[in-house]
């Protein structure tokens, strides 16, 4: 039990304690100038029906005494009904349990919308030599048929960010093709080139491949930026390169000619 709920209680049981005793009391007085009236009235024969002697009604108040120092021993012991474990900790517990849980299901949520055996297929992390590491994500898995299916993942290498589109049929890799790719950029280099994609339809991808160049005239006869020039600061044109791309029902990907 709350403190505050037992504190409140015991309270209770005070006031309704203090008010028995003032009563048992009152009674008491009574009894005692009830039975001193009954001796000297003994002469003249008068009866208290309810009364066998002078004490008697004292007697009567002992009952009454006892109940009075049971109450008074029993107010304020805590209700053990429940047992002694406190509500506190566990709600704490349950909460904790079903924080966990959810972080566990939210978890499992996002690797159970990639089939196992396309999670094999791409390990986190790849690892070569030198220290050489390339992080890898799947990003987008679509079924074309009941064979054919193919995914997108991305890969990270620290300097270079790629999306490559791999096919299956049946569950064997068939081809690849990188779609999209975002690199740092040298700004000693006139031109800076990136692409990027759309999937279209379940087959049909679009890529667009971006070529940012400053004019001619600040490029100098290696094809470097002259000295004194800022990439960043130049004035610059960008020229698109667009390719729409099909998965075929042999699970191959082929460019669509315009």
């Amino acid at each position: 039990m709350p403190k505050e709920s037992m504190s409140e209680n015991i309270t209770y049981c005070q006031h309704g304690v203090y008010a028995i005793a003032v009563w048992v009391l009152t009674q008491t007085a009574i009894a005692f100038q009830k039975g001193i009236l009954y001796t000297e009235s003994k002469s003249l024969k008068i009866r208290y029906c309810s009364y066998t002697g002078p004490l008697a009604p004292i007697r009567k108040m002992r009952i009454l005494t006892f109940i009075l120092i049971i109450l008074i021993s029993s107010c304020g012991q805590p209700d053990n009904s429940g047992g002694n474990k406190e509500a506190e900790p566990v709600i704490s517990t349950n909460l904790e349990k079903h924080v966990d849980s959810s972080y566990s299901e939210e978890n499992e949520e996002i690797e159970s919308s990639f089939p196992d055996w396309l999670i094999e297929n791409y390990p986190t992390e790849l690892e070569f030599e030198y220290g050489y590491t390339l992080k890898q994500e799947i990003k987008d898995y679509r079924i074309v048929n009941d064979s054919i299916s193919f995914c997108i993942y991305q890969q990270m290498d620290g300097v270079c960010s790629r999306r490559i589109l791999d096919t299956y049929t049946k569950q064997i890799k068939t081809d690849s093709l990188e779609i999209a790719e975002n690199c740092d950029h040298d700004l000693s280099l006139p031109t800076y080139s990136w692409k990027e994609f759309e999937v279209k339809s379940s087959n049909i991808i679009l890529t667009t491949e971006f070529i940012e160049s400053v004019h001619d005239s600040l490029i100098d006869e290696n094809g470097m930026m002259k000295k004194g020039y800022d990439f960043m600061e130049a004035e610059t044109t960008v020229d698109t390169i667009k390719q729409v791309f099909q998965v075929n029902n042999q699970g191959l990907i082929k460019e669509i000619k315009k």
